[in-house]
C-alpha cells in the first residue's frame, strides 16, 4: 500500500488539476484490488481536504467496504466518520459508517468518548434512536461529561435533529 501511495499516487499529485481518473487507470492496472483500494484511500483523503462532502461519502464507502473487512484503514476512522456524520446524508454511506465505526471501537478505542459520540451520532442519523442513545450515554460517562457530548445526549433524548 505505501508503494502504491509513494510510486504511483503522490508523484502525479498536482492540486487542481490532477487526473484522477488516469492514476485509478494505472493504479489498478499494475496492483489490481490493492492498488484500488489505496486509490480509494487516497482519493477520499483529498476529497476530505476539499471539503466535497458528498463525494467524500462515495470514497469513504468504497474505501471502507473493502478496507475493513481485511481489517485495514490508514486514515483515522473517527476523523474520516465525523465528517460523515455531520455532512452526509447518503443512507448507504452512513451504513458503512455505522459499521467501520463500530470496527474501529472495537478494535481500537473503546474507551474513546469521542470515537464513541461519533458511533451514537452515526446510529441516530439512520434511525436507531435507542441505540444511539445508549452509546452516547456511554460517551457521556467516558467523557467525564464533557459538556458538547452531554448537551448531544439530551438532543436525543428529546428526538431533536442533530445534523440535517
Amino acid at each position: 500500500m505505501g508503494v502504491v501511495l509513494e510510486e504511483e499516487i503522490t508523484p502525479f499529485l498536482t492540486g487542481v488539476n490532477t487526473d484522477w481518473e488516469l492514476i485509478q487507470k494505472a493504479v489498478v492496472a499494475k496492483y489490481g484490488s490493492l492498488g484500488e483500494e489505496r486509490f480509494w484511500g487516497a482519493r477520499m483523503l483529498d476529497l476530505f481536504d476539499k471539503n466535497d462532502w458528498e463525494s467524500f461519502g462515495k470514497y469513504y464507502k468504497l474505501y471502507y467496504d473493502r478496507a475493513i473487512p481485511y481489517q485495514r484503514s490508514f486514515a483515522h476512522i473517527n476523523n474520516m466518520s465525523w465528517q460523515i456524520a455531520k455532512n452526509v446524508t447518503n443512507r448507504e454511506v452512513l451504513k458503512t459508517a455505522v459499521k467501520t465505526m463500530l470496527y474501529d471501537i472495537k478494535k481500537f478505542d473503546a474507551s474513546d468518548p469521542n470515537a464513541i459520540d461519533t458511533y451514537a451520532h452515526l446510529l441516530y442519523k439512520i434511525g436507531k434512536k435507542h441505540q444511539a442513545i445508549v452509546w452516547q450515554e456511554r460517551a457521556v460517562k467516558l467523557s467525564n461529561n464533557k459538556p458538547s457530548i452531554v448537551a448531544t445526549f439530551a438532543k436525543m433524548n428529546r428526538g431533536e435533529v442533530i445534523f440535517p
